[in-house]
């Protein structure tokens, strides 16, 4: 089958004319050079923020927030995502008492790297700063208690203590075949200990894939029965930023969530973020 002219013309024009849009729209990476630059200037906004936080806030709130958006550029023109930018966005945001967005990049700064006593301590800092104090549920608390090697170690070194363990399980072994020399305490605790960090890893493999949690942003969120505007409001008084969750459903322009009580709510999308 022949093209006739006209059409071959028109496909061309048409080709031409989408490699020109995609050329103009889409962002060419950042080289390393001018990551480096922008982050220097993030870090130099941060600081001139921190020394006149006190004389002039409004102004102080402008530079922070200069630095939070080169360190943005970082991870979107830059495509660059770790611990350390999301721990730097996350304390201009602190400074700022801009408390949800600041445990939002917390918590994503604790998916990008191991929980530094620093990221740690501010996280923590942040959370007390929240309105709302929702109590965990107490069978939450006794897990947390009686498995507090699953809670309180990061995956990364919990992977390399199963490692650890599964190595010294076999060498032990081995020893006490050949030697004929008892380690019977040695091995099982070898043998436990890996048993149970390689569960805990797993356990976290498979939340970071299936679980979703999220952070509300907004001042105030009311928090409803339902998907809609219509529905009775869930609490007698609107939660506030900073509330954490795990997100269970998306429906249109609402969540449903959980709260870390247990209690099932639906939320706007508008007023929290996921991790």
């Amino acid at each position: 089958m022949i093209i006739p002219k006209f059409r071959i013309l028109f496909i061309l024009a048409v080709l031409s004319y989408s490699v020109i849009a995609l050329g103009q729209t889409a962002e060419p990476k950042l080289t390393d050079q001018q990551t480096h630059s922008i982050a220097d200037q993030a870090i130099d906004l941060f600081q001139q923020a921190g020394s006149i936080s006190k004389t002039d806030p409004q102004k102080a709130k402008e530079l922070y927030n200069q630095s939070i958006l080169r360190y943005q550029k970082i991870i979107d023109a830059g495509n660059i995502q770790n611990s350390s930018l999301y721990y730097n966005i996350a304390n201009a945001y602190l400074m700022q008492k801009d408390i949800g967005h600041a445990i939002l990049n917390y918590r994503r700064a604790l998916k990008f790297g191991k929980p530094s006593p620093d990221l740690l301590g501010n996280l923590h800092y942040a959370r007390t700063l929240r309105l709302d104090n929702i109590p965990e549920q107490a069978q939450d608390k006794i897990k947390k208690t009686l498995f507090f090697w699953h809670y309180d170690f990061s995956t990364k070194i919990k992977f390399y203590i199963a490692i650890t363990g599964w190595v010294s399980f076999w060498i032990l072994l081995t020893i006490s075949l050949w030697r004929k020399r008892k380690f019977k305490l040695a091995i099982i605790a070898a043998g436990t200990i890996c048993l149970a960090l390689a569960i805990s890893t797993f356990i976290d493999y498979q939340a970071s894939v299936n679980d979703v949690h999220g952070v509300i942003i907004a001042d105030t969120a009311t928090a409803r029965k339902g998907d809609g505007s219509n529905y009775a409001e869930s609490f007698a008084k609107p939660l506030h930023a900073g509330t954490e969750f795990r997100l269970l459903e998306t429906r249109g322009q609402w969540l449903k969530v959980e709260l870390v009580s247990g209690d099932i709510t639906w939320l706007k999308t508008a007023d929290a973020e996921t991790l």
